[in-house]
């Protein structure tokens, strides 16, 4: 099975190309973020971008902005996204979460239209910064 959402939050007032969605997805149990994704940050977001996100069959294309990683462990991902219908471009922040020793990964991701970034990038940026999976 693939990633399950458990949640996505849209505006009405921007035609749900203003999103925030969490998602689960199943892995094997593993001890930390670095055992799926590997000890880079950067490497790991390309490698994300290149095959799940935007791979190239897809019509999409995508380009790495920033990628680190939290004290807390979690990855951050920053990137753009365009879409091949109507050539749209996103401005998306992902955080992507691996608890210690559970089958689990949890991915945040923030989706906003680059021509209201400006306005929403604070709050965006403060939003994803908190997301954190509390036991």
């Amino acid at each position: 099975a693939g990633p399950t959402p458990l949640a996505a939050f849209s505006s009405p007032n921007t035609r749900k190309l203003e999103n925030l969605s969490i998602f689960r997805s199943d892995i094997p149990e593993v001890d930390s973020i670095s055992s799926v994704l590997g000890d880079d940050p950067i490497v790991a977001a390309q490698r994300l971008l290149d095959s799940a996100i935007a791979p190239p069959s897809s019509g999409k294309s995508a380009s790495l902005l920033t990628a680190s990683q939290r004290v807390d462990g979690a990855f951050t991902f920053e990137y753009m996204l365009t879409l091949p219908s109507g050539g749209n471009t996103f401005h998306n922040i992902a955080v992507i979460i691996v608890p210690p020793r559970m089958s689990q990964l949890f991915t945040f991701t923030i989706l906003c239209p680059e021509d209201s970034w400006s306005q929403r990038e604070a709050i965006f940026r403060l939003v994803a910064e908190s997301f954190r999976l509390i036991k």
